[in-house]
């Protein structure tokens, strides 16, 4: 009867071990969503004011009269309006 209450006692305390594991596993766990959530807000927060400046943009490069190419660093072309598109004589298989 000895024995086997001491294996319950030692089971136990294996038992509360690894219950102390998980606990502290779960904490960092929940440490860790904290942050991705911190992360996703500001994220969020940066994705709606890029949409917003680059809605901006494309109002101001649709609208403008002012010849807007558009380079990339290779200086090829990206994006043109109407008035680059009249000026230089540019048609759509222009940009690349």
């Amino acid at each position: 009867m000895r024995a086997a209450n001491e294996e319950i006692l030692s089971s136990n305390e294996e038992l509360q071990v690894t219950n102390e594991e998980f606990e502290s596993a779960r904490k960092e766990i929940q440490a860790t969503n904290e942050e991705l959530n911190t992360i996703n807000h500001e994220l969020q927060r940066r994705n709606v004011e890029v949409t917003l400046v680059s809605n901006d943009l494309q109002y101001l490069f649709t609208s403008t009269n002012i010849s807007v190419p558009i380079l990339g660093t290779d200086l090829k072309i990206r994006h043109f309006n109407l008035a680059a598109e009249i000026i230089f004589n540019l048609i759509p298989t222009d940009k690349g």
